[in-house]
């Protein structure tokens, strides 16, 4: 996901603080997965969609941009609770 949002930073389509927060929140994400901490890492990637939803509301990045990162972001979410 890093690399989806690096390369949208570099096209133009994302502000890099915008990239920021959202690298901020996989990161945490990332921390409590690999403590062991499901809950609050699926917590963080929620948090993360929501302001990929918020940052597509207010015309931040577009929806086709934000659909690579909301489809991963829901994988990992899926994997962590044990899904497919």
């Amino acid at each position: 996901m890093q690399a989806l949002i690096d390369e949208l930073v570099a096209e133009g389509k994302l502000k890099s603080g915008a990239a920021t927060s959202l690298t901020a929140k996989l990161r945490a994400a990332a921390q409590q997965l690999e403590r062991g901490n499901v809950t609050a890492g699926v917590n963080q990637l929620g948090s993360f969609l929501n302001e990929l939803d918020a940052l597509v509301r207010s015309g931040r990045l577009a929806a086709a941009e934000a659909q690579a990162l909301r489809a991963a972001a829901r994988d990992v979410m899926a994997s962590a609770l044990g899904g497919p």
